[in-house]
């Protein structure tokens, strides 16, 4: 296996679950550019992987709605790059795309076959990526998910875990819908995909995995609060305020109701994503510093 994006919470969790099962080459941005389709063709070239799973990706929303440029270098090009290199190789591709490629106007939650229709740049460089690959002739499948979280830096739930802690009071979006997905999860679910019989030879090319359930900004939010209390911690903000997105203008729109319906990896695959509440368990407890947690 070839993992590309090793250092983003995706990738560091792809590594560690593939490890167990086959020799994984990972590389991250310094190593690799995918952006750069002549050092994409010789580093696949030369390691001749069986299988690629592209975890890079631009993922700024609102810098990407600023200058778009970077975001389509890497969400679109780059993922045209990694597939024209799998070609070349016979390699198999699976890409991770996103449930911004829909506008959230109405018909969630989505299925693989609902229309797309972007309302930022950051969707719109996805969704590119989607087609480039699509379009290339390399074998593949498409993993869309959502709303990723970890116990990895940089995601929503370590965000706000901070800011509670950081901050005197704070505010969260409560109009914005989505489908809260562990990294964790989403990579246990790519072992067992890349397990299963031609999955790369299925007709759609197309799967959504998402954890169970559905939430907003601020009822994630708010979840976070009510089980670090519960732990023992000592926040500084004990009360989170909702608001609607109005009130918390941003460059890059977001779609209102992204939810992904996942009856396809039920019907097909057999797996059963377990409620986004207890991921979130999961995640909290390996987050909250032992210091912090009740006494047994």
């Amino acid at each position: 296996m070839l993992v590309t994006g090793k250092d983003g919470q995706l990738g560091r969790l792809l590594v560690r679950q593939l490890s167990n099962s086959c020799r994984v080459i990972a590389v991250g941005r310094s190593a690799l550019d995918i952006a750069d389709r002549r050092a994409v063709a010789d580093l696949i070239g030369a390691a001749a992987p069986d299988v690629i799973i592209n975890a890079a990706a631009y993922t700024d929303v609102d810098g990407a709605e600023r200058d778009s440029r970077e975001a389509f270098a890497v969400n679109r090009d780059g993922v045209g790059a990694l597939a024209e290199a799998a070609r070349a190789c016979g390699a198999s591709l699976l890409h991770v795309s996103t449930d911004f490629v829909f506008d959230g106007r109405g018909g969630a939650p989505y299925d693989e076959a609902s229309a797309t229709n972007p309302v930022n740049a950051y969707g719109a460089s996805k969704l590119a990526g989607e087609r480039a690959l699509a379009a290339s002739g390399a074998k593949h499948l498409i993993v869309r998910t959502s709303w990723l979280f970890s116990e990895c830096p940089g995601n929503f739930v370590t965000r706000v875990f901070a800011l509670l802690h950081e901050r005197d009071a704070l505010s969260m979006v409560e109009d914005q819908i989505g489908t809260p997905t562990e990294a964790g999860f989403l990579a246990e679910v790519v072992g067992r995909l890349l397990r299963a019989p031609d999955v790369f030879g299925t007709e759609t090319r197309l799967l959504h995995v998402a954890n169970g359930g559905q939430a907003s900004r601020f009822e994630v939010a708010a979840e976070i609060l009510k089980r670090i209390l519960a732990a023992g911690a000592t926040p500084r903000v004990r009360h989170i305020r909702p608001i609607a997105t109005a009130e918390y203008p941003l460059p890059a729109a977001r779609p209102s109701d992204s939810r992904l319906a996942t009856k396809r990896l039920r019907d097909i695959y057999a797996i059963e994503p377990p409620d986004w509440r207890t991921a979130l368990d999961g995640v909290l407890a390996r987050v909250l510093p032992s210091a912090e947690r009740a006494p047994a």
